[in-house]
């Protein structure tokens, strides 16, 4: 069975304020539940959660950063 963590707990996991999870979750952007008064995450949900940011963050890469050539100050585009 997979470990569940309050919203004060996955909000330290996650780096976030519990105000900020709370309404992350709310609108489904962030894995949890709430069968009763109280948030309740899973924590490997949370890991995949972060998992799946970082993995599209890095495959994506910033293929449209510009920078400026030194000797004639022109704009340049670094491509793949």
């Amino acid at each position: 069975m997979s470990a569940t963590l309050t919203l004060e707990e996955a909000a330290r996991l996650l780096q976030l304020h519990p105000t900020t999870l709370a309404a992350k979750a709310r609108s489904g952007e962030i894995p949890g539940a709430k069968p009763g008064k109280r948030w309740v995450f899973v924590e490997v949900d949370l890991v995949e959660y972060v998992r799946s940011h970082y993995a599209s963050r890095a495959l994506q890469g910033d293929s449209t950063e510009e920078s400026v050539c030194h000797s004639t100050n022109a704009k340049t585009r670094l491509t793949g």
